[in-house]
Order: structure tokens, then sequence, then C-alpha cells
């Protein structure tokens, strides 16, 4: 058997630790930050065998990975599945607020409130005790009425039923509002099984025990020895090493501390009496229980203060004490967690560094920085002490090969970029290499989005002549005409030759210059996330911010991870970018399009809290959701209290917003202009009338009220699908728009998938943009399988988003050139990563042919001696039976 614990996450604004426990059969799971499937699918944990989570403590930091969590493991769960969920109080009714988005009959969803120090869950792998520790002094008086449990069983388990969702959603309505008085964290003591001592081979052996049932003793079960002895399994073990304990500390606030120190339940593995140090020493060594590591989240001002730093001094020296360090969440990382999502982005920036800016990498200044000032911090600490980051895991059980691997340190990190920096140069070269060749190539091929045969060509030839012509002589500007014409349409005649696999949309009418139209439209358009359903290693779930103007942002969707999003691509930037975040839409009620809204608006109010000292101007940004996502917030921000000012408006109550303030402007008008801005501004939310014209929700057939929405400024509109099949009311309020994004969740050969989970093809999308007249098509919510495709044989209008794409009015035009490109690239991989499995197989198959050889030779050989001792024998025998006759004969004579 073999335990041992690993760290997963880091504590920046990307994500936040998370720490899970391992055994053959199980993981328990201690809080569960945001991007967890993400950081698991990439790291390759399997979360499906999680068994059951536990929570220091109720704020976004260690829970806003748990709705996503759940939903991995019910879809993936083929049996019906018992979780368990532990926490302090109001778990109880946090989940029942998350139970609808995690509809699914096939997991059986258990949660255990703990209100007091002492409650324990025990299983046949480990025994895990709460302990509450308090924002106030221990020895002060608590109500305990304060902890009373929610669902009224202290010690049990409450059970909630995933398929009732909305009789739940309607208990929850009814509940009581909570009132906080005393903040509370939840510590807990873990006990290992108990490991069995050493097998001693050399004792079985001398009691005439058999080797093959060394197996049998080793499991702890008795056997029988040779002479008929029943032998049992200590008789052969050596003596049994101590019981393991571990413990989690999560001190978020330093109020936490005076509770800790003064907590009963850890002083069993303490020495608090006072003694000479030789006497403290010897008392160590016989101290029974003692922990083997102690895991702490603590921040700078834990970490040096003096009673912590004395208190850590109470424990035995072979305790470890692994400090998981909370920094400021709008400190810049000194690496990016997600390590293939990074590399690829690299690869994408050495093809066009505009369009795929990479802001943050491995930063090897700041990471020495930080690697000092953990050093400082632990000058007084006791000797084993360590500062760890992701992927570091401790091994505990067997204890003889106990050890601490570091996860993503300097040197790990050092190490993995020197390698990832040979590959992409290696890239940069095939990139350099087919830039050239494009160069070298005839420019008179059209674009790769139409078949056309040679008198369909030359027939365009002429009319765009003509066309020219004409332009030359009304405008006076045919050689930039015939500049522009000539950067935006040189493609290979290479892809005449391409075979088209999906239907080709005829190409819209050619791209005037449209750059200053769409300045005065938008600024930049970034695509958080591009994938669907769940987040994957290289396209993260819905996400689409816009920047409309310098001081007014927007963002449409915003699922799990995309506050890590803003933070990876803005840097130090972030503060001003979500100050003008001022009005988000949540297009429908499925998890991968509103997960990362609670931390988006934290962060939001911690950054002017802690810019301005207080909230006390603070100016929420309006969010338009679902009904049923306004109730999941309401109760979610109702027990975690993290969220201070909330202007949450619902999909119906918005047209009458819209209303409302048109009448008020009018007034305000009519009496004076003067004062218009402040009228309107009385009203949450109502600064979006002075950058949008017209807001229109379109419903669109997916699940129960999920919408599109139409945006139109200066007489432009820019379209947004959400989810769901094509529709002939977002073409025609959508008519003629400037950008259309479109979900694309499959490809051709998906249609059947498309129309069962209402879901649109690549070539549904396109035809939705060919109707509309749509200037330019931004496709997105690609299905997962699609993580780094690519497809070829689109209309140069046409762009296909992968996650952290920046587009400006400006680079839109340069994304033709890009998709090419990054498609022969990608096409010439494949074929190179076809070649080299073609040669492995057929060496393996060469290596398996030889072997074959080899092993029939070796059993013709082994036969051929079996043959011949066989007949050797016989001889011998034969020869024995002649020469006993001959003796018999001469014995008779």
């Amino acid at each position: 058997m073999s335990v041992f614990a690993q760290i997963v996450g880091n504590s920046d604004g990307i994500t936040s630790p998370s720490l899970l426990l391992i055994f053959k059969d199980k993981r328990y799971l201690f809080n569960c930050s945001e991007g967890l499937p993400r950081l698991a699918s990439e790291n390759k944990l399997q979360l499906t065998k999680v068994n059951g989570i536990f929570l220091t403590r109720l704020e976004n930091d260690a829970i806003s990975g748990l709705p996503s969590m759940i939903l991995e493991i019910a879809l993936s769960s083929k049996n019906k599945y018992d979780f368990h969920i532990h926490g302090q109080r109001f778990t109880y009714r946090l989940l029942l607020s998350m139970c609808y988005l995690t509809y699914n009959r096939g997991l059986n969803l258990f949660v255990q409130e703990h209100c007091k120090s002492g409650e324990a869950f025990k299983d046949n792998n480990v025994t895990i005790t709460s302990v509450l520790l308090y924002d106030r002094p221990y020895e002060e008086e608590i109500d305990e009425n304060e902890y009373v449990n929610e669902n009224q069983n202290t010690n049990e388990f409450g059970k909630i039923d995933l398929s009732e969702s909305s009789e739940i959603m309607d208990f929850v309505d009814k509940l009581d509002p909570i009132k906080h008085k005393v903040k509370t964290s939840l510590a807990y003591i873990v006990k290992l099984p108990d490991e069995p001592g050493k097998f001693d081979h050399k004792k079985a052996q001398s009691l005439r025990v058999e080797t093959t049932l060394f197996k049998e003793l080793q499991k702890g079960n008795s056997v029988k020895a040779k002479d008929g002895k029943i032998i049992n399994a200590s008789d052969v073990m050596d003596q049994p090493p101590p019981t393991q304990y571990l413990a989690i500390i999560d001190l978020y606030d330093p109020n936490f501390l005076d509770s800790l120190l003064d907590n009963e339940y850890f002083k069993e593995f303490q020495i608090t009496e006072q003694l000479t140090e030789e006497e403290e020493k010897e008392e160590k060594k016989k101290q029974t229980k003692n922990f083997s590591s102690i895991f702490y989240w603590a921040n700078d001002q834990i970490l040096l203060n003096n009673k912590f730093i004395g208190w850590l001094n109470l424990f035995s020296e072979d305790t470890q004490h692994i400090i998981l360090r909370n920094k400021d969440p709008f400190q810049i990382p000194t690496d990016f967690i997600y390590r293939a999502s990074l590399y690829y982005r690299q690869q994408l920036n050495i093809i066009d560094p505009i369009l795929f800016p990479v802001k943050i990498k491995f930063n090897e200044e700041l990471a020495k920085k930080e690697l000092q000032e953990e050093n400082k911090l632990k000058l007084n600490f006791p000797e084993k002490c360590y500062f760890l980051k992701h992927d570091s895991v401790i091994t505990f059980i067997p204890s003889r090969k106990r050890k601490l691997t570091y996860g993503y340190d300097l040197k790990k990190i050092t190490e993995e970029n020197q390698k990832n920096e040979t590959k992409l140069m290696n890239y940069k070269k095939k990139v350099d290499q087919f830039k050239q060749e494009l160069l070298n190539m005839d420019n008179n091929i059209k674009d790769q989005g139409e078949i056309r045969n040679e008198n369909e060509i030359k027939k365009e030839k002429e009319k765009e002549k003509e066309k020219e012509k004409e332009t030359e002589k009304e405008q006076g500007k045919g050689k930039e005409q015939e500049q522009e014409k000539e950067q935006n349409e040189k493609i290979p005649k290479q892809l005449h030759n391409t075979k088209l696999n999906t239907k080709i949309i005829k190409d819209q009418k050619t791209i005037k210059n449209s750059k200053e139209d769409l300045k005065n439209l938008f600024e930049e358009i970034l695509f958080l996330g591009t994938g669907s359903a769940q987040p994957s290693k290289y396209r993260n779930v819905a996400g689409i911010f816009i920047r409309i103007t310098s001081d007014y942002n927007i963002l449409l969707d915003c699922g799990e991870g995309s506050f890590g999003q803003l933070l990876t691509f803005y840097g130090s930037k972030i503060g001003e970018i979500l100050l003008n975040l001022k009005f988000i839409w949540i297009s429908h009620v499925h998890s991968d399009h509103h997960f990362g809204l609670l931390k988006m608006l934290r962060m939001r109010e911690y950054y002017y809290e802690t810019l301005h000292g207080s909230l006390k101007n603070y100016k929420e940004p309006l969010v338009v959701l679902p009904n049923t996502v306004n109730r999941f917030f309401k109760g979610v921000t109702m027990i975690t209290y993290e969220l201070k000012h909330i202007n949450f408006l619902e999909h119906q109550e918005f047209p009458i917003l819209q209303e409302l303030l048109k009448m008020r402007l009018k007034s305000t008008t009519n009496n004076n202009n003067n004062n218009q801005d402040d009228e309107s501004n009385k009203i949450p939310g109502s600064n979006f009338f002075k950058y949008f014209q017209k807001i229109k929700q379109i419903q669109m057939k997916h699940s129960r009220k999920a919408y599109g929405l139409v945006l139109e400024r200066n007489g432009m509109k820019i379209v947004y699908s959400g989810d769901g099949r094509p529709n002939d009311e977002l073409v025609k309020h959508g008519k003629n728009a400037k950008i259309l994004i479109h979900e694309s969740t499959f490809d051709s050969s998906g249609q059947k998938n498309a129309i069962k989970k209402r879901h649109c093809t690549i070539d549904e999308a396109l035809e939705v943009g060919t109707k509309m007249n749509a200037q330019w098509i931004l496709l997105t919510h690609f299905s997962q399988r699609y993580h780094k495709a690519s497809f070829d044989n689109l209309p140069k209008n046409v762009i296909l988003a992968t996650d952290l794409i920046s587009l400006t009015p400006k680079s839109l035009h340069i994304n033709k050139r890009f998709t090419f490109i990054l498609n022969e690239i990608t096409r010439k991989e494949k074929e190179e990563l076809e070649m080299k499995k073609k040669k492995e197989k057929e060496e393996r198959e060469k290596k398996r042919k030889i072997e074959k050889e080899k092993r029939e030779k070796k059993k013709q050989k082994e036969k051929e001696e079996r043959e011949k001792k066989k007949q050797e024998k016989k001889q011998k025998a034969k020869e024995k039976r002649e020469k006993k006759l001959k003796e018999n004969e001469s014995q008779k004579k």
C-alpha cells in the first residue's frame, strides 16, 4: 500500500492551492479551487476516484471549483456513485444552491456539516477529525446556537437528490437570510492507516513457510508451515512503524491565530511544559503521537508572527511544515501554470505575435526574488519547513520510502523551459521556411474558400478589372486598393490541390477597407475561452471580453477560469481592465458559461477596496443573467458573504429596464440636457445606453431560456449567438452585422450530435453568417475533441477563435494569412507524426518478428534438448535394465 499527497494549483490570481490525498482506490480532496478540473486534465489526475471533498472555508478560493468538479464526477460515473462533501455550517445550503447545475441521477451527494470540533469521518482508509477555529480567542464565549447544523443532523450526512433540482431551489428560496456573526475556519486532523512492519524473509524461511505463501503473510493472513504449524503474520513481521497523522490548517484570516494557539486538539501532539533544550529534545523523541506533516494556507502576516513561529517549534523535529503561501491575487505569476496551453500559444505567437501576444511566461528574476523571500521567512522556522508549489508530492506510506518531491520550483521550470525553447526554435525554423515558400509562390490564386474552374476564374478576373477601372475613375485610389488587394489575397497555388472535407459556403463580397468603421464599434475582442462543456489543456470554457472604448468593457459569458485568463493576458493592467468592466451578460444556465462570475466580481471589488481603502463609492457592473443562475448566485453570495455589492438583473427584466431608461432619458433631455447623465446614472447599469443605441435579446433553441444578443453601436452591430441551433430571428435582428460571434461545437460530420445536443456545426454557423450578411464571422465554443484542430477551406472573412486570440479592427485583416500558415504547418506536423508512428510501428513489428523468431528458435532448441535428455534418460534406463538382467543371470549361474 502506498499513500501520498499532491499539491494542485498555486496561490496566485489564476488558481488557488488544493491538496489531494491519494490512496490506491480513493482520493480525498481538501478545498476545491477554480480551474482544478483543467489542471487535473493536464496533470493526468484521476478526479473520478475522488471519494470526498473537505472544505476549510466557504469562500471563493476554496469552493469556486466545486460545481464543475461535482459535474465532472457526475458525468463520468457509470454506476450509482456516493460522493461526500464536508464543511462548516451552511455547507448544506451552499450545495443546495449549486445542485441544479449538477443534475444527474447517477450521483448520490451527501453533505456533512461539522458544527463542533471533534466530529469525525471514518472509512477503511482514514479517520478525519474536524477542528473549528474562530476569529476570536478560543476562551471567549461563543454562542453554540450559531453553529446548529442546517439540516439538523449534526453527526449524520444530509443527502441531496440531484434529480429534484427545481424542488430544492424552491426550498432554498424559502430559507431565512444568513446572519454572519462569527467567522470560522475548519482545520482537519487526518489519521492514516496503520502500516504493517517489514516482512522478514529469513524468519519466514526459518519457520519452514513455503515461498508461495509469503504474499499471504504480507497481507496479514495466517498460513500453515511445512510441518503443519500455524504461522501468524506477526510472527514474521518487524515492529510496525508508529501511526502517522497529518493536519490541514487554513489561516486565511490572521484573526484565527489565537484560536489555533490555544486549541486542545493540537496540544496532545506538542510539548507544552517548560523544559531545558536537552530535556525538550528527549521528550520530543519519546512523544508517541506526532504529526508527519502539517499543511498551512497562510499569508506573510501569519508567517512573520512570533507567536505562530513559537507554536511551530512545539512539534517533533521530524514533523514537516508544508506552507502554501497566500499571495496577492493581482501579483503577476512567476510562471503560467497551464503548461500545455502556454506552449501552444508560444507556437501561435511565432506565427503571428500581433494576434497572439504572450505576456505571462516564466520570469526568472521574479522567481529568484520569491525564493529569497521564502528563505528569509524560513530563518526562524523549524528545520523541516518547506514552501511548496503546484505538483509537489509528499510520500507517507511506506514510511521507509518517505520523501518529498518538489513540483514547479525554479530548477524544474528552468529545465523544462530550456527544452521548450529548443522545440520552439525548431518550430520557428519551420514557420520561417514556410513563410519564405509563400513569398516565392505565384500570387494569382484566389481565396481558399471557393472551388472554381478556369472559366469561372477568367470571368471573375474580367469583372474585377472592370470594377477596378471604375473605382480608379471615381476615387483615384487605384494604387492603394491594388496594394491592399495583394496583401489580402496572397494564397499559394498548392491550395487548388487540397481536398475539401467540409461544405464550402460561397465567400461574401470583397471586404472593403472598414478599419475606421470598426474602430467606432469596438477596440478589442479577446476570447477568454473557446471550448465547450468542460475545460481542457488547450481550451478554456466560454468567455468573450470586449473593449468597446478605453473606459467601457463588456463580458459575454464568464466560464470558470475567466479571471485567470484576463490576468494572463493583461498582466499589470488587470486592475484598470476590471474597473472598466461595466456590463456582464450570461447567455444561459449551463455551467460552462457562468462558473467564473463569482471570482470575477470578487476580484473587481477586492481591487477597488485595495485601491481606495473602502467600497464607499464603488459602482458595481450590471450583470444580466437567467433566473436560475440569479438564484444560485444569490444563495452562494449570501453564504460566502464575499460580494458586498450585487447588481443582478434577470433576462426577462432587462427589456423593462431598457424601456424605463429610454423614458427617463427622454424626459431629462426635454427638461435639461445638462442633467441627462446625472439622471440616467441614478438607475443601476444605465450607462450602457451611452455606448449602445440598441440591445436586443433573442431566444435560442438550446436549454430553457437560452438567449443570443444583438448590440448596436453607431449604426453597426455585434451579434453573439450564445449556444443553440441556427435561428432565423437572430439572422433577422442581426442583418448586415459587422461582427458575428457564433458557436460551432461540431464539424460537418457531427450533424446528428449537433441536433441531439442543440448546438451548431461549423457549416450551419457559416450559413447563419451568410444569411445575415455578416462582414466578419468569429467561430467559437468548439467541442474539446478539436482542442488544437484547425479547419481548411473556410471563407476569408471567417476566423476560428483560439484561447486568448486578440482581435482589433486592424488585426482582423491579418487572420487569413495566419490561418493558412497554421493549417499548413499543422497538416505537415500531422504528416510527420503519422510517418514517425508508421516507422515506429514498422520497427516494433520488426522487433516483434525478430523476438518471435528468437523465441521459436529457443523453444525448438529447448524441445530438442528435452528430446535429447529424454532419449538419454531412456537409454540410461535401458542400459540399467540390461545391466540388472545380466547381474540377475550371473547370480542364477
